[in-house]
């Protein structure tokens, strides 16, 4: 799976206070802010809350997760940069 700028709305989303207070979605805002405080307080250095998110999904264990950035960028069609 490869992480791109769409999955960092999670990020986003779970900074906002007002994720909490959504009725739909607010025990997942919940539970992916404790882990992620959780992850900070342990000092997890590669915790990444979109994995995270995606693997209380369903996304199975065995999935790599990879960031490429320069992958995002070629994809949205600003490859090269201007």
């Amino acid at each position: 799976m490869v992480e791109s700028n769409h999955d960092a709305a999670l990020a986003k989303w779970l900074k906002d206070p007002e994720g909490g207070m959504d009725p739909h979605n607010a025990y997942h805002w919940h539970d992916l802010n404790a882990s992620w405080h959780r992850a900070i307080r342990d000092k997890v250095v590669d915790f990444n809350i979109v994995r995270e998110g995606m693997r209380r999904g369903g996304l199975a264990e065995d999935t790599q997760f990879v960031v490429r950035w320069k992958l995002r960028r070629r994809r949205h069609g600003v490859w090269p940069p201007r």
